[in-house]
């Protein structure tokens, strides 16, 4: 089930341009409130777009920081984030 918000990042875009150069690849990133505050503990989720196949690559929470890093086939991703219960995000 997609829960949580869609997210966009050019970088997704640009993982899955380089699928025919390899197997896998990192997308790392930083997830902010509107003051530029990293978010601990947001779920990410990674939906292939082509299929709608959900990716499960460990290190898809957020770190105390709000920064995240995971190892993905290349292929262009719907991303979804669950920002942990209490926080004050809408």
């Amino acid at each position: 089930m997609r829960k949580g918000h869609r997210v966009f990042a050019l970088g997704l875009l640009i993982l899955g341009a380089a699928a025919s150069a390899a197997s896998a690849a990192v997308l790392s990133g930083r997830v902010t409130d509107e003051r530029g505050q990293g978010i601990a503990g947001v779920d990410l989720d990674f939906y292939v777009v082509s299929t709608g196949r959900e990716e499960k690559p460990s290190g898809d929470t957020t770190d105390i920081n709000g920064f995240y890093s995971v190892i993905l086939p290349p292929e262009i991703y719907d991303v979804y984030f669950t920002p942990p219960l209490g926080a004050a995000l809408a």
